[in-house]
């Protein structure tokens, strides 16, 4: 009698991504002879690498806004370091703060139009692009001495 056998291996890592060569000894002490071996190949493949979206900050008037919970944006003053690649299905925190108080915070636009003025938005990487513009305005309060 004949039969599949499948084997599943849970973590590639174990055993490395490539072809492999084992030695399967199956014992039946009803059969004749009573074991036998079987040269097996096999193949572990990789699994894909996760799907990324660009998540893109623009910003009106003089500000800094970075991602509190993960790496990747610090869009400072001078708009350097706007945009990263995420993976799909990510929490990512941006904080908007002035770069002195002469400046104020005044809302959040695109994918974070729903936080207002707060300083924080959290939003979920989707699984396209995505941008977000924050505003800073002159503080009217601000006096110098």
């Amino acid at each position: 009698q004949h039969s599949d056998v499948f084997i599943d291996i849970a973590d590639p890592d174990l055993v490395g991504v490539g072809t492999h060569n084992c030695l399967i000894t199956v014992t039946d002490p009803a059969a004749s002879p009573t074991s036998r071996t079987l040269a097996v190949t096999y193949t572990v493949t990789a699994p894909p690498p996760p799907s990324t979206s660009r998540l893109n900050v623009t910003k009106s008037g003089q500000g800094i806004i970075t991602s509190t919970n993960v790496t990747g944006i610090n869009c400072d003053v001078n708009n350097t370091d706007c945009d990263e690649e995420y993976i799909e299905g990510i929490s990512v925190t941006l904080r908007a703060t002035t770069a002195n108080n002469t400046r104020i915070f005044t809302g959040w636009g695109g994918a974070c139009a729903s936080f207002f003025r707060a300083p924080d938005c959290t939003i979920t990487i989707p699984t396209n692009d995505i941008g977000v513009s924050a505003n800073f305005a002159v503080n009217p309060n601000f006096k110098e001495f």
